[in-house]
């Protein structure tokens, strides 16, 4: 699997068609993202935050380079929000645990802490999140939503 940063418009287009396949699993903006708008957002919001090094989305693509997911990187102060989507045909392969473990390579070399806020619903996500080490710190209430704040620390 390669792991590779998203730089280009078509690969924002990729990231939109797999985000809202995964969008009811989310735990912020759930709505359905037009390409109008993902260009909107590639332009105006995703190359700046790029640029600053606030915020970083890579893409997953299997051995035949198709594209099976992504995972991002959303730095707060000195902690990073990840979130991980494997698009549908892909999941229950190992692409998720691959593309999160990838993420915590990358916040173990920079010495940050991962947050992951995830819906008290979605038990699959949870389950992989603790296989990988993280702990709950919390519960939360955002949106409408009751969700598990998870934190993996590197010592």
């Amino acid at each position: 699997m390669t792991f590779n940063r998203l730089n280009s418009l078509s690969d924002a287009l990729i990231v939109r068609r797999i985000r809202n396949e995964c969008r009811t699993y989310l735990t912020n903006y759930t709505g359905y993202i037009n390409i109008p708008k993902q260009i909107y957002w590639y332009f105006t919001y995703y190359q700046r935050a790029t640029r600053a090094d606030k915020y970083r989305i890579f893409i997953a693509r299997d051995g035949k380079n198709q594209p099976v997911g992504y995972g991002a990187l959303h730095r707060l102060d000195k902690e990073l929000l990840v979130t991980e989507c494997v698009a549908g045909v892909f999941r229950r392969q190992g692409y998720g645990r691959t593309i999160l473990k990838k993420l915590i390579n990358i916040a173990r070399h920079e010495k940050l802490p991962l947050i992951a806020e995830i819906r008290t619903t979605n038990k699959i996500s949870i389950a992989l999140h603790k296989k990988c080490g993280f702990t709950l710190e919390a519960t939360k209430l955002k949106s409408g939503y009751k969700l598990c704040v998870y934190k993996k620390s590197h010592r």
